[in-house]
Parts: structure tokens; C-alpha cells; sequence
């Protein structure tokens, strides 16, 4: 899914296919969608981890300030075709348009490498170049609604990482991926047509807005150790020895 139908994908898929190598796959949703797609060994024959937060605890969003508008980070990648850059700037648009997004409370902050020059809604929005990983966590602790697109049945990292220090955020269903309350409920998942993630921002929009965006509740585990104790295990009694 995260490359076009080639010879990456038939390796890809022949050797996820063996029955003779460790497979150790990153999120449950993930395990369940290949098994669902006819892998069905792995249900059994795979190892799976959720991945971990360290910065969680200590990395909090910072508060927002009356009277200052609120930022909203729409995780823009026009050359990564998984993340549906065109639809998102369909999304925005109309959003601003129908009055969703009230450029005059929020700032629209477009995040990512060879973003265009572009307008939503007749408003230019902020687009930042890709940042450093120092720069990016200072970056989500400014956040309060993130939009981010993912066409996997994959959660996407910036969903979570946003999740973690408190902010609310709108992504999409796809496959398994039906709901991502289970990491955190400030995680709103939407069907793909425009008018569902429409729908799914004014209700982030107002969450947020009427002090009932953010949630200290974060299913994921703060370290990595924990995270990937079982897989450590397992390997090094069955596979490394």
C-alpha cells in the first residue's frame, strides 16, 4: 500500500507469505488486516507491538492563550500517495468555505516536503518545509486540531503523536480501521468523502472550541522497553538462539 503494484510488492508480499521467518508487525490493526487479506498464518505466526510515547507524560500541549487563534496542522505530503493530499485541500477548502474553519480563530498550518503555494478557501494558509524531529515536537505542542490522512489500515504516527500531548484529531477509516478511540478518544475517525471529514472537523471544531477538545487518556505505552518486551522475548527464545 505505501508503494505503487511492482516488483517491490511481489518481495514484499513473498516474504510475508513464508512460513519460515520471523514476521514482527507494527500495531494490531495492522496483524489483522494482513491476516483479513490472505495471510491468515499470521494470526498465529506473527508477533505485533503498539508503538510507544516516551514524551507523553512530560511533553504536554501548551495551553492556548485567550484571545489567540488556534492552530490547526494538516499533515501535507502531495509525493506520498498514501496520505491524500489532494483530498485534504478539498476538505479544507470547503471547510473555511461553509464557515467550518473561521480563518480568524484558526490558523491552517500545512506541514511537509514540496507543499504548493495554494489557497483554502481564498485564505493563504502557512506551509512549513519538513522540520527536524527536535522542531516537529515543539511544533505539536502548539498544536490543538490535527488533520491527518492515511489511505492504510495503518493508525499513521502523527495521529498518535499529536493524541499524546493532549490535542484533538480528525483522520480516516480505512479497512479494519474503523475507530482509534482505543489509543485515545480525541482520535475522530471519518469515512473518505468530503463531506464526512467536513462533518468530522466541525465536530473537532466545537469539541475544541467549547473547552472539550483535549483528553489525558492515551492507551499507548510510554516506553519502548514495555512496548516491546513480548517481541524482545520471543525472538531471543525462538530466534536468536
Amino acid at each position: 500500500m505505501f508503494y505503487p503494484y511492482g516488483d517491490d510488492w511481489v518481495r514484499c508480499s513473498e516474504t510475508i507469505s513464508r512460513r519460515d521467518v520471523a514476521v514482527v508487525l507494527n500495531t494490531r490493526l495492522l496483524r489483522d488486516h494482513l491476516v483479513g487479506s490472505g495471510l491468515p498464518h499470521l494470526e498465529d505466526g506473527a508477533l505485533f507491538f503498539e508503538p510507544a510515547f516516551p514524551a507523553a507524560c512530560s511533553n504536554v500541549r501548551k495551553e492556548h492563550v485567550e484571545g489567540k487563534r488556534r492552530r490547526l496542522f494538516f499533515y501535507a505530503r502531495p509525493n506520498n500517495l498514501r496520505n491524500l493530499f489532494y483530498r485534504g485541500i478539498e476538505v479544507l477548502d470547503e471547510a473555511v468555505r461553509c464557515g467550518v474553519i473561521n480563518p480568524h480563530k484558526w490558523e491552517i498550518v500545512l506541514v511537509g516536503k514540496d507543499v504548493p503555494q495554494l489557497t483554502l478557501g481564498g485564505v493563504q494558509p502557512t506551509i512549513m518545509s519538513t522540520l527536524s524531529w527536535t522542531d516537529y515536537a515543539k511544533f505539536v505542542r502548539t498544536v490543538d486540531l490535527g488533520f491527518c490522512l492515511m489511505a492504510t489500515p495503518h493508525p499513521s504516527y502523527p495521529p498518535l503523536d499529536l493524541a499524546a500531548v493532549g490535542a484533538t484529531v480528525v483522520t480516516n477509516r480505512f479497512g479494519v480501521k474503523q475507530d482509534l478511540s482505543m489509543y485515545s478518544p480525541s482520535i475522530l475517525t471519518a469515512e473518505l468523502d468530503r463531506g464526512s471529514l467536513v462533518a468530522a472537523l466541525r465536530e473537532a471544531v466545537t469539541r475544541i472550541e467549547q473547552g472539550e477538545g483535549s483528553s489525558t487518556k492515551f492507551g499507548l505505552p510510554d516506553s519502548w522497553e514495555k512496548a516491546l518486551a513480548e517481541v524482545t522475548e520471543v525472538l531471543a527464545n525462538n530466534v536468536l538462539r
